[in-house]
């Protein structure tokens, strides 16, 4: 990561641009957000998405004694917030040190969010599975019709299809006969069904 030499060359641009706008916005981003032990900290986890939390801690650590930035995270101002009519006061409040604080509010909350979006994309996958996974050569062996008119009815609009089921049930059947060894992907077969 260039973090550094970014900030060398924003805080150069800042010392020698005559445009004013640009070298005060140059020299805020140098001086405020890359002197920022947080950002450097989410930079690090935004580019080694694969490593884990520890080792997102020390490569930014790394980094901000390279840049001369102080390696804690800030104390925040804790907000008190309204107890609810069930709780009662002697229930304990939760507090967290600085670092413990984005890890919790920060890092765990993206690592949620891509946990969900994955799984929303496995959804979505098999519902494109069930739809079309049955055009796969290792699958048109004993094909039934069902399947093409679950395509079908995916693919209508208004009421009408482009796909005649009985035609292309015929034609996927003319797969048991014939050696699928030479199919390799879907891509195959649909080229296949183009020339039959």
């Amino acid at each position: 990561m260039q973090l550094v030499d970014v900030r060398e060359a924003l805080l150069q641009v800042g010392e020698n641009d005559n445009d004013a706008a640009i070298a005060s916005e140059t020299t805020s981003l140098a001086e405020k957000e890359l002197s920022d032990f947080e950002f450097l900290v989410l930079t690090v986890i935004w580019d080694y998405r694969e490593t884990d939390y520890s080792k997102a801690i020390v490569e930014a650590k790394e980094i901000a004694i390279e840049m001369g930035i102080n390696p804690i995270f800030p104390q925040k101002r804790l907000i008190e917030r309204k107890k609810r009519f069930d709780e009662s006061s002697s229930m304990e409040e939760v507090s967290f040190t600085p670092k413990e604080n984005f890890r919790v509010n920060y890092f765990l909350y993206i690592v949620d969010q891509a946990i969900s979006s994955l799984e929303t994309r496995v959804e979505q996958f098999k519902e494109f599975d069930k739809v079309f996974g049955f055009l796969f050569p290792h699958n048109l062996r004993g094909i039934e019709d069902k399947y093409c008119h679950r395509l079908e009815n995916a693919l209508k609009f208004e009421e009408r299809s482009d796909i005649n089921v009985d035609e292309l049930y015929t034609e996927l059947k003319l797969f048991e006969t014939l050696e699928t060894n030479e199919f390799s992907n879907l891509i195959d077969v649909l080229k296949f069904l183009e020339r039959t």
